[in-house]
C-alpha cells in the first residue's frame, strides 16, 4: 500500500463554514461547517482525487514529508 501525504490549507468562508484545498492537487477542495468537517470531507475527496488519477495513469506530485509539521495560523485584522 502507497501512501500520500500532502498538505491541506484550511480557511475561513465569509457566509461561515470553512473551506480546504490541497494546494499539491489543483481542483482538490471542500466545504463544511466546522474545520473537523471539513477536514474530514477533504480526506474523502483526496482519497477520490488521487485514486482517479492513479486511473488515468496521471502523474502524481511527489508527497511531502511523513514527519513534517504543519502548523496554521490564523489573522484576524481590525
Amino acid at each position: 500500500m502507497t501512501r500520500y501525504a500532502y498538505p491541506v490549507v484550511i480557511e475561513p468562508l465569509e457566509e461561515g463554514g470553512y473551506l480546504a484545498s490541497c494546494p499539491n492537487l489543483p481542483g482538490c477542495h471542500a466545504e463544511g461547517r466546522t474545520r473537523g468537517e471539513v477536514l474530514s470531507i477533504i480526506e474523502d475527496v483526496m482519497k477520490i482525487f488521487i485514486e482517479d488519477m492513479i486511473a488515468e495513469n496521471q502523474e502524481l506530485p511527489p508527497p511531502v514529508e511523513t514527519n513534517s509539521t504543519v502548523t496554521i495560523l490564523e489573522y484576524i485584522g481590525a
